[in-house]
């Protein structure tokens, strides 16, 4: 399941998980535990290139959430998720391909490691508006910060 959010500034948050976690508190958090993740990272990448292609002014962001185990680990470190310190599997995924598919020619890159957020920003926008990123970061980070 993706759900994709479009707010102010053409900023596009997306969300997915297995349609079988819906339920579930952890749905951000499994694995799919099919041992490869591109088909899952590709339909993502999909909907982006076309959000993109139909808004040529969009911005995108998401969450690369803990894994339960990773959770757990840091819970068992007795840190907080502000407290995080590595970066997650899912973050370490994703921005390899990201960057494959959307050009820092066109899209600043931006990870926040201790939140595991990802958020590119459309250069054209940026140049038209020069507290796009501030803007959207903001945004990102008061929105982005409980999935239920």
């Amino acid at each position: 399941m993706v759900r994709v959010e479009c707010h102010s500034n053409n900023f596009y948050g997306i969300k997915f998980y297995l349609k079988i976690h819906e339920k579930s508190k952890y749905k951000y958090n499994n694995l799919t535990r099919l041992n490869e993740p591109r088909p899952v990272i590709n339909t993502c990448i999909c909907i982006l290139l076309d959000l993109y292609k139909k808004n040529p002014c969009a911005s995108f962001g998401f969450i690369g959430s803990e894994t339960r185990e990773e959770k757990k680990k840091r819970e068992l470190e007795g840190k907080s998720e502000s407290e995080r310190t590595e970066t997650t599997k899912r973050m370490l995924v994703y921005r390899r391909i990201l960057n494959t598919y959307f050009s820092s020619n066109e899209f600043e890159h931006i990870i926040d490691e201790s939140k595991s957020a990802y958020v590119m920003v459309n250069i054209a926008e940026l140049s038209k508006n020069q507290s796009l990123i501030t803007d959207i970061s903001n945004y990102f980070t008061e929105h982005y910060t409980n999935f239920d």
